[in-house]
């Protein structure tokens, strides 16, 4: 009995060692042929780099830029992917650009296809990198794909906004409502004017997150002629809406009159008061000067410190808050106005 329990024990533990001598083998020789492939593409990139380098300076094309095999294109790509960090200049740009969609289309289009999740993120990278326009209906049919993830989906619709995508809005606002802001944001950083003014135009009837990135958007854009609808956003909304357009109004540095946003500093909720303290101090007018020193004296930190903040961007500034320091009673706003005093410009 012990003498065939040992044996079936024997036979199992060779088996064992056979399955993972098999498995060792199988990594050592595919980390063989990938140094293989490795080294040969650093060959590639050796050859390549100088004449790749003078199409982008003066576009001639030459013989030995012609990718014949898999390796060859991958060592393209990685140059390319190489020289587009670095170069500033326009044409050098789209000569890059023109490159990249000659030699890299098939190869991507391809790619986008793959079963492998990280190639294809990868492929989409490269694709908005090297703004190849002739892969939108490809990036659009994977996006459509119900194998998608959510992250290929928000990198796809990145893409499409930077091609200017005739139907992008109507894509994001009735098929993809459920994206959070970060995510909206994302996709419309690079959006033409045109989406822009269609996510304007619209914006009363987006979901709450879609109106928290647009209002984003609009800051990073800093155009005066989107004032009077972020105004009117900031009048007719309340809670965060209506703060995301006071923090956009500050960040911009312009409203058409600032007598209409005094009556914010006296706001029941502090957050109201803080945006207040923050637009007065990036329009500097002087009749939000007295608002500023009440706001200096308000029970809430953020408040006190975002109006001290303002007040010292004030040409006066420092002699205001010191005026404060030396005759109020409040030793929180002394406290504020002290530290603020003190603080490099």
């Amino acid at each position: 009995m012990w003498g065939k329990e040992l044996l079936y024990l024997s036979i199992a533990t060779v088996g064992i060692i056979c399955i993972l001598g098999i498995i060792l083998l199988y990594l050592v020789l595919r980390k063989v042929i990938e140094n293989r492939q490795k080294n040969k593409i650093n060959q590639y990139k050796e050859r390549l780099s100088e004449p790749l380098f003078s199409f982008i300076l003066s576009p001639e094309m030459s013989r030995s830029l012609i990718p014949d095999n898999k390796l060859k294109i991958q060592a393209i790509e990685q140059l390319l992917d190489k020289y587009v960090e670095v170069l500033e200049g326009d044409f050098e740009k789209k000569n890059l650009y023109s490159l990249a969609e000659l030699y890299l289309t098939d190869y991507y289009k391809a790619a986008l296809k793959s079963r492998n999740w990280s190639k294809r993120m990868n492929t989409l990278y490269h694709i908005e990198d090297f703004k190849i326009r002739l892969l939108q209906s490809d990036v659009k049919q994977l996006i459509n794909s119900k194998r998608t993830t959510r992250e290929e989906k928000v990198l796809g619709l990145r893409v499409l906004a930077y091609f200017n995508y005739e139907n992008l809005f109507e894509e994001i606002h009735l098929r993809y409502h459920y994206f959070s802001e970060y995510e909206y944001r994302s996709i419309l950083l690079k959006a033409s004017d045109r989406i822009l003014d269609e996510l304007v135009i619209s914006f009363h009837k987006s979901q709450i997150m879609l109106q928290k990135a647009t209002l984003d958007l609009l800051a990073h854009k800093n155009e005066l002629k989107y004032v009077p609808f972020i105004e009117s956003v900031c009048h007719s909304y309340s809670g965060e809406i209506r703060l995301r357009a006071l923090k956009t109004l500050a960040a911009i540095g312009y409203v058409k009159d600032i007598s209409h946003y005094l009556p914010l500093c006296k706001s029941s909720i502090w957050e109201e008061r803080m945006m207040a303290a923050k637009l007065l101090g990036t329009i500097q007018d002087e009749e939000g000067l007295n608002c500023l020193i009440s706001l200096l004296h308000d029970p809430f930190w953020w408040v006190r410190s975002q109006a001290a903040q303002s007040i010292k961007k004030y040409q006066n500034g420092n002699k205001i808050l010191k005026n404060v320091y030396q005759t109020s009673k409040d030793p929180f706003a002394i406290d504020m106005a002290w530290e603020w005093i003190n603080k490099g410009d």
